[in-house]
């Protein structure tokens, strides 16, 4: 998205800046994102695995 991170010096908190505004990130936002990110990854591996698994069996049962 063209964001940048930046961690401030004297707080040590880390920010993400888009332009010039930027947007404070919390070590629970970071967890609580990957796995997020690991579960929209799951199921949509799932859901396509699904239908090609669909897809195949019913090319199949036509060629048959």
């Amino acid at each position: 998205m063209g964001g940048e991170i930046r961690r401030c010096h004297d707080c040590r908190s880390r920010q993400v800046w888009l332009g010039s505004a930027g947007f404070p990130l919390s070590p629970e936002g970071v967890t609580r994102g990957r796995l997020w990110s690991l579960t929209v990854q799951t199921s949509t591996f799932v859901v396509c695995f699904l239908f090609i698994w669909w897809i195949i069996s019913r090319f199949t049962e036509l060629a048959g």
